[in-house]
């Protein structure tokens, strides 16, 4: 099933004779045959709640900042909500629900491409004053067999990484070029961060500028599956 109410799990799976939360505990069913009993219930689980803040003089837009946290059993795992920070003010409390077959789960937050601090970050107790990494491997995991409560961190205002990106030949195209960016440390399932460019429809060109939390190095990387004539996929040099 999947939800929007954060009372309960957002997400689960059957199995027998409890709903789960982990899909590898779900029970599969049978190709080519017929179930008159599947039933599931919603799961209230554990809640994991807190408090995420600005970094001091941050100005918001008059919609306020939309931040959604996730609490991650891998790096693009189920369990989020979100919240908005409103503007004039510095913080918003959260929620997060999680099942309690889930294991080891780390608590991660993402924010729109043109927010004015780092757009993703992974709660980690060592990263003081801010509690705050750009990587998901470094995060502080837990195992959420109780509620956990006290889990607040501040947003890192994070680096600017800006450029440009071109066609080949400065040849354009009649319809709109999407382009996908990646900051990549060397070491595997850490992802920092990734965005969508898009190159505008008879354009050559486009640039963009993003928020993001280097906390070691890391490669810039970028794909596009849309235009076949051209390289998918390449690195900064």
């Amino acid at each position: 099933y999947r939800q929007t109410n954060d009372a309960y799990v957002r997400y689960g799976y059957y199995g027998n004779p409890n709903t789960k939360g982990d899909p590898n505990n779900a029970q599969s069913l049978v190709q080519n045959q017929d179930y008159a009993d599947i039933d599931m219930q919603l799961m209230a689980g554990r809640a994991i709640t807190g408090t995420i803040s600005l970094p001091g003089n941050t100005t918001l837009p008059a919609n306020g900042l939309p931040v959604t946290l996730g609490a991650l059993a891998e790096p693009n795992s189920l369990y989020h909500t979100t919240v908005t920070i409103p503007a004039g003010s510095q913080s918003a409390g959260y929620t997060v629900r999680v099942a309690e077959d889930m294991g080891e789960v780390a608590l991660g937050y993402w924010l729109p491409d043109n927010a004015p601090v780092g757009i993703r970050g992974y709660y980690r107790l060592a990263a003081a004053p801010d509690y705050v990494t750009g990587r998901y491997n470094l995060a502080d995991k837990e195992t959420v067999g109780n509620d956990v409560v006290g889990k607040d961190f501040t947003l890192a205002t994070g680096n600017t990484v800006g450029g440009t990106i071109n066609l080949p030949e400065a040849i354009s195209r009649a319809v709109p070029i999407v382009v996908s960016l990646a900051a990549d440390p060397a070491v595997p399932e850490s992802r920092y961060w990734h965005t969508a460019v898009v190159v505008p429809g008879n354009s050559a060109s486009t640039a963009y500028s993003r928020q993001i939390i280097l906390d070691s190095p890391a490669t810039m990387k970028f794909a596009n599956n849309a235009e076949q004539a051209w390289v998918p996929q390449g690195f900064y040099l």
